[in-house]
């Protein structure tokens, strides 16, 4: 039977190093997992840090990027301002509120005769209304009502090559015509529109005019209507196609910014939203952001004694301490791993573990069979004594297990010297399964066992010993392959 298992530590650290390549692998494998696993759980740390950092009002700045992200934030935010700045336009602005296929005007038609050249009159006048002159005969509400943009868009003022069929010409002065037009979204609004700008043109616009020459301002004809408005209607698809577009390109910019870059774009936006209505110019923000940096980080000494701090958000990366740790738990671990299938193994490992049995004898070790002359010749020697000492002329090659094509060919190679000293040998696999094999060994009553480290069972061992003592069957010692 088996005697207890002695376990040599230096046999158990080759029996380690010839795993190097399973210790490596299962070394980096956990390392990964390793430092990944701490990365993700700071970088969650960092994400709810940053986000209640923003709830209680805390700074985060675009110097904590490198210059190149940078870059990308400002960009983005750029774009966001260009988006928002469209959209708001679109939605709110006088001029889109019109419809261009429908759209409204109030018209009022002048005559200006002068002894001077009434050409520079109708200049003045068409000054005074693109300068928008008018503004100040605007009510508080109606100023807040009508934007300068939405007025200047609003009102023009031309000159009428023609004059109307109720003009009354005068052939000893020099005469000319002009025309002031307000469109919007409805006709009540273009009339009080156009009622605002001609009382302002016939009051100080006319004093303005009088400055360049005497003249006479005779208000003509008044009229109203509605018409399609080709030039709008190409505006407001114009401002569409270039809105989505816009936001398309926000979209792609904002997906391609990393967490930590996404962080400060959302921070700096909604800091540039709350401050909007106060004139704060998000591109302006954004590149002071970058240009304090350096004078932010000369200042950090100080700043650590004034009252108000600002907290520091760190984006977390993959630490090379853990890469190490992680490394050396997982070649711990495939250590252990080997240690303990080698301590509770069921199969024999090296020759000491073979010849634990009293019994067995271990006559060679063959690490490789194709390769192993000279051990043949050993074995022969030995073996052609040893049988021809007790009178006997046969012996049985015999393994718990398949040989493979390499031990086959070793096995033969050793038959055919032994028949050369004149013993008669067969070759038995499968022991003691093999019934014809144990009854052919028990024939010719010598054995010599082929057993292959990390293969053979002790189980097998225990039971070929015993069957060889119920047999009669000398065992010769044995060839251990593959240590």
């Amino acid at each position: 039977m088996q005697q207890e298992r002695e376990i040599d530590l230096l046999d158990l650290c080759k029996k380690l190093l010839r795993q190097w390549k399973w210790i490596l692998i299962g070394g980096l494998i956990v390392a990964v997992i390793f430092a990944g696993v701490r990365w993700y759980g700071n970088l969650k740390e960092y994400n709810d840090a940053a986000a209640a950092a923003g709830e209680e009002g805390a700074e985060v700045s675009i110097e904590d990027l490198e210059d190149s992200d940078q870059a990308a934030v400002t960009q983005a935010l750029n774009m966001a301002k260009q988006v928002s700045s469209q959209q708001d336009y679109l939605d709110n602005s006088f001029l889109m509120s019109i419809d261009p296929y429908s759209e409204c005007y109030a018209a009022q038609e002048y005559y200006v005769s002068a002894i001077g050249t009434a050409s520079d009159v109708v200049d003045a006048y068409i000054t005074y209304v693109s300068n928008q002159g008018y503004v100040s005969y605007l009510s508080s509400k109606e100023a807040e009502t009508y934007s300068l943009e939405d007025l200047s868009q609003a009102v023009t003022c031309q000159v009428i090559n023609n004059a109307s069929s109720s003009t009354v010409i005068n052939t000893e002065v020099n005469e000319e015509s002009f025309l002031v037009r307000v469109i919007g979204p409805d006709e009540d609004t273009a009339k009080a529109i156009l009622e605002i700008v001609t009382s302002a043109l016939e009051g100080e616009g006319q004093t303005t005019a009088s400055q360049v020459a005497a003249h006479t301002l005779t208000s003509v004809a008044s009229y109203s209507g509605v018409r399609v408005d080709d030039t709008l209607a190409t505006t407001r698809n114009n401002l569409v196609v270039s809105l989505n577009t816009n936001r398309n390109s926000l979209n792609t910019l904002v997906s391609a910014l990393s967490d930590n870059q996404s962080n400060v774009y959302k921070a700096l936006l909604e800091q540039w939203q709350e401050e909007q209505t106060e004139g704060v110019d998000l591109a302006e923000y954004a590149e002071e952001e970058s240009e304090t940096a350096s004078a932010d980080a000369d200042g950090a000494d100080e700043s650590a004694d004034a009252t108000e701090t600002t907290t520091t958000i760190t984006k977390p990366s993959v630490s090379k301490k853990d890469l190490v740790l992680g490394f050396l738990i997982g070649a711990i671990l495939v250590c252990a791993y080997f240690a303990l299938k080698y301590f509770f193994s069921k199969q024999i490992h090296t020759a000491d573990d073979v010849e634990a049995y009293p019994s067995i004898k271990v006559l060679s070790v063959v690490k490789e069979p194709e390769k192993a002359a000279a051990e043949v010749e050993l074995l022969a020697a030995s073996l052609s004594v040893a049988v021809k000492k007790d009178e006997k002329n046969t012996l049985t090659l015999a393994s718990s297990l398949k040989l493979s094509d390499s031990e086959k060919t070793f096995a033969e190679n050793l038959k055919d010297r032994l028949a050369k000293e004149g013993l008669t040998c067969d070759l038995v696999e499968s022991l003691p399964e093999n019934a014809e094999g144990l009854h052919a060994a028990a024939e010719s009553g010598n054995v010599l066992l082929l057993e292959k480290a990390e293969a053979t069972e002790f189980a097998s061992l225990d039971r070929e010993q015993l069957l060889f003592n119920e047999l009669g069957i000398t065992c010769r010692g044995a060839v251990v392959f593959g240590e």
